[in-house]
């Protein structure tokens, strides 16, 4: 869009916001009328006594559109936000779904990493997993939803790594602890914001 074309975007969303139809409609009779007065006077007369009747309702309605003209700049700030609040809340909703959250490069890159098809070893796998959960908790906790959906991702591979290196024993077991008091205090973190 050039700048020639905004301006004239917001000229005319301005007159949008200071005349609506019916103003218009009596702004043209009015102003047709006083045209009709000035060029034919004496043909008017028997009709119309007084010439000088439409000019006070002229002037009132001039008036208000150059009141609303002056406040047009306020009501298309006003819009616009509303319409920045739409899409910033649209976004939000998005990116709690799931569905898309999976879909991006973020996740992707985990899951490469820290699936049971990564190609890391084992012990690399459980190590990785095990920092990018507690970075992504950090974050959740800050009230990022993202970071949150992802610490879950991560939680359960870092489960899966840990049985897998470890089998049932006590680190796994410990392993297991820190995911839950994590989960469970992000949880509380989530649920206090919302």
């Amino acid at each position: 869009m050039t700048l020639l074309g905004f301006y004239r975007q917001v000229i005319l969303m301005a007159l949008r916001h200071v005349v609506d139809r019916a103003q218009g409609v009596v702004f043209i009779l009015l102003l047709l009328t006083g045209v009709a007065t000035a060029l034919l006077p004496q043909t008017l007369q028997p009709f119309m006594p007084d010439m000088t009747r439409w000019e006070p309702a002229g002037y009132a309605l001039v008036a208000v559109v150059a009141i609303r003209l002056a406040l047009a700049p306020y009501w298309i700030w006003k819009e616009q936000s509303g319409h920045l609040a739409d899409a910033q809340a649209a976004l939000r909703v998005k990116s709690a779904d799931p569905e898309y959250l999976r879909s991006t490069p973020r996740y992707i890159r985990l899951k490469l990493m820290l699936d049971a098809n990564s190609p890391l070893s084992p012990e690399e796998r459980l190590n990785r997993a095990k920092s990018e959960f507690e970075s992504l908790a950090e974050e959740a906790e800050t009230g990022d939803i993202e970071s949150a959906f992802f610490a879950t991702c991560v939680a359960e591979w870092l489960q899966d790594s840990a049985r897998y290196y470890y089998a049932s024993s006590a680190p796994f077991h410990q392993i297991l602890g820190r995911i839950s008091e994590r989960l469970e205090r992000l949880h509380h973190t989530i649920a206090s914001r919302a």
